[in-house]
């Protein structure tokens, strides 16, 4: 079980429902909700400066791509740019209602980015990203 995830989507029913996953599922012990990329953003520039510790980095980042004032790619940009060098275990799971083969590829193609899932999130899903190679070692009990 992880300690802390993130959950980036501007939907509050999508957040709830991603909240009852998490917790039915037992993939984490708490989960951050922010309603865009900008607030995700700003949590990490308060954590650069307070110097953060492992319990207040986010193991994985759920985002989602079509939000107001920072979208997914421009948060997962920004991330990249200032703060994947100093939190490189954070792993980053599309979740989002695109059907853009394009988006789907550009996820393929950033090697951030572990997975694309189509929302919405089911605990199906989570049970199969306990599997996930990057995400195994941190689940005793994977069925």
């Amino acid at each position: 079980m992880h300690n802390l995830i993130f959950s980036i989507d501007d939907d509050r029913v999508t957040q709830m429902l991603n909240q009852m996953i998490f917790s039915r599922t037992a993939f984490a012990k708490k989960c951050l909700p922010f309603m865009n990329g900008d607030e995700a953003i700003n949590y990490f520039q308060k954590l650069t400066a307070i110097d953060g510790t492992p319990d207040n980095i986010p193991a994985v980042i759920f985002l989602d791509l079509n939000m107001p004032i920072i979208g997914g790619w421009e948060f997962l940009e920004k991330m990249e740019e200032k703060f994947i060098h100093q939190f490189p275990g954070i792993k980053i799971v599309i979740l989002s209602s695109s059907v853009n083969p394009d988006e789907k590829q550009r996820a393929d193609d950033n090697p951030n980015v572990i997975a694309f899932l189509k929302k919405p999130l089911t605990l199906d899903m989570i049970n199969e990203l306990k599997h996930h190679p990057e995400l195994k070692g941190n689940f005793s009990e994977v069925s």
